[in-house]
């Protein structure tokens, strides 16, 4: 088993979900930053987050990791701007929440749009990977050839350079049971 070089720090951005542990991720760096939220998106804010731990904080690395039977995947962004209209009175129509159907797509899309924001210009390595919660292991899905402090991750499917599709597996969503997750959801016939 080869070492993984070490780096001088490196930014994961994840889901806010408590079931993913960023330190079983295998990463070999002296700083690992970690920027949540609901999904793991490569938002504005996140963009921001990142141009100042590279420009400021010397980081060398960016990993979005998304991961199995995430949430985002089970609603709508419709879903959840009815339940917070519903719950508050107030028009959430202009909010966006950035749901999706496919884990692959959603990380191959978050990676691009890293890649492609003006204030980074590409300079920073950033691959992109499903965590896998049962097998608690990282299965890649862009893997930028600079990249050094990313765990090496068994699959099986291959990984690709940014800007290709990796694999051919597609992900399986498991809907949570409660609140607007489950609203709307069929259960089968006669149901």
């Amino acid at each position: 088993m080869t070492a993984t070089p070490k780096a001088a720090g490196v930014v994961v951005v994840t889901c806010m979900d408590a079931r993913i542990r960023v330190d079983r991720f295998g990463l070999r760096a002296t700083q690992v930053n970690v920027l949540r939220n609901a999904g793991g998106r490569a938002t504005d804010d996140v963009v921001r987050s990142l141009v100042v731990a590279w420009r400021i904080l010397d980081v060398q690395e960016f990993l979005v990791v998304h991961h199995t039977d995430c949430r985002m995947m089970a609603t709508t962004d419709e879903r959840i701007r009815a339940d917070v209209t519903a719950a508050t009175g107030v028009d959430a129509s202009r909010l966006e929440f950035l749901t999706f159907t496919n884990n692959r797509q959603s990380v191959e899309e978050d990676v691009e749009r890293i890649m492609r924001s003006p204030y980074l210009a590409g300079a920073v390595p950033t691959s992109g990977y499903i965590w896998d919660l049962r097998a608690q292991k990282l299965q890649p899905v862009v893997v930028d050839p600079r990249a050094r402090a990313a765990a090496a991750a068994t699959t099986t499917t291959t990984p690709n350079t940014p800007g290709t599709t990796a694999g051919t597996r597609s992900p399986t969503a498991t809907v949570p049971s409660g609140g607007i997750w489950t609203r709307g959801v069929r259960k089968g016939p006669g149901s």
